[in-house]
């Protein structure tokens, strides 16, 4: 009953926060079971052996009765379901937790190779059966996502820039100084550093900006690529589209 609780709650704070706040108020992935991940992922990408250790890692309780995950023809929902919340008119929306949910967890390597000022890391995301809370570790885990970035130092910012996707520095302080030039006023309070960017295979690309800390603060830059002979501002073929809040 306990772990539902915790479950709930995880669930309910996703339309309150972002998921960068969530992830401060989960627990650590206990050791034993950080080990099998780690003995998962160095099986299929080799290059990580040599990461020192996790940078940070989050544990994400899971919820229902122990096998519900892997009994068939099961009806219980198992992914979030997003409802109304009954007696309002301003179609507020609320997240009900899943009845069957396995336990997640999140582990991001510390850098495990250097190279032309940038460092190489991971992110991964494994799952394990539901069971008992109390089985001891480690679990069975199955580790089914991992994203490569790299750390990269720009010189006028203390906060490295995680970079998922390919773009050079050249490019990286281009996004830097029009994101910010377009968030205009806002930088002047407390957006001005470039904390993330990443390019997707679809022609897009988000930088995400924030304090001088290192905290993110949701600003959201959006940028595409772009015909430089269409378009006068485009740069090295991409262009400023928009600005907006997200979540990570």
């Amino acid at each position: 009953m306990l772990q539902r609780q915790i479950v709930s709650i995880v669930f309910a704070s996703y339309t309150a926060m972002s998921f960068s706040q969530l992830r401060q108020d989960l627990p650590p992935v206990r050791e034993e079971d950080l080990l099998a991940i780690k003995g998962i992922l160095v099986k299929l990408h080799p290059a990580l052996a040599a990461s020192p250790g996790f940078r940070s890692t989050h544990f994400y309780p899971g919820a229902g009765k122990p096998g519900c995950d892997s009994a068939p023809n099961s009806k219980t929902p198992k992914t979030p379901q997003w409802v109304s919340v009954p007696g309002t008119s301003d179609g507020r929306i609320e997240i009900v937790p899943p009845e069957c949910e396995p336990p997640q967890a999140e582990v991001y390597f510390a850098p495990f190779r250097e190279s032309g000022g940038r460092q190489d890391g991971a992110f991964a995301q494994c799952h394990a059966p539901v069971t008992d809370p109390d089985t001891p570790p480690p679990w069975q885990w199955t580790c089914d996502h991992i994203e490569f970035r790299q750390y990269v130092r720009l010189e006028d910012q203390d906060c490295t820039v995680t970079l998922v996707g390919n773009l050079s520095d050249v490019m990286l302080r281009w996004v830097k100084e029009e994101g910010l030039a377009k968030l205009g006023d806002r930088a002047k309070r407390g957006t001005e550093t470039l904390i993330k960017v990443r390019v997707n295979s679809d022609g897009r690309a988000f930088a995400l900006f924030g304090d001088n800390l290192c905290h993110d603060n949701k600003s959201k830059a959006l940028f595409l690529l772009a015909d430089a002979a269409d378009d006068s501002n485009a740069h090295f073929g991409w262009r400023f589209v928009d600005e907006r809040r997200w979540m990570e």
